[in-house]
């Protein structure tokens, strides 16, 4: 099986549909929880590490933000969130952008966003097992 092998998966019933990894970083139920709790009528939003893009897709889907961009610094997943976004047709809601965080104030002018969401990488560099594959290690590794 190659390396990069994709999945389709969907939600709400088909009508979203995400392309994710085989072996890389897939999205959990954390980011479904995270597009719930932002709520409605979030005004601007910006998502940082996106990965597939799936809280900017729900929430530029379900409507409840008025614009959304995701921040994706692996470009790996920030190509398969720019995918992701054109394959569910959102383009004219959702933006992704290739980026790194820790650059932010460089990428984008203060006050640019109503709101942020984030589901950071949660694991200590020296705890836990560190995946052998580095698209999981540096999503789930500070």
């Amino acid at each position: 099986m190659a390396e990069n092998a994709e999945t389709i998966d969907t939600l709400f019933r088909g009508r979203i549909v995400l392309h994710q990894r085989r072996k890389g970083y897939r999205f959990t139920e954390d980011a479904l929880l995270l597009a719930d709790w932002a709520g409605k009528d979030c005004g601007s939003l910006i998502d940082l590490g996106t990965g597939c893009g799936v809280i900017p897709i729900i929430l530029g889907w379900t409507g409840m933000a008025k614009s959304i961009t995701g921040l994706e610094i692996q470009p790996t997943l920030y190509e398969l969130a720019r995918q992701n976004v054109i394959i569910n047709q959102l383009e004219k809601k959702v933006e992704i952008i290739h980026g790194d965080i820790r650059r932010i104030n460089t990428i984008f002018a203060g006050f640019s966003f109503d709101n942020v969401i984030t589901n950071p990488p949660y694991i200590a560099p020296d705890e836990g097992n560190l995946s052998p594959i580095g698209e999981k290690a540096a999503a789930k590794h500070e």
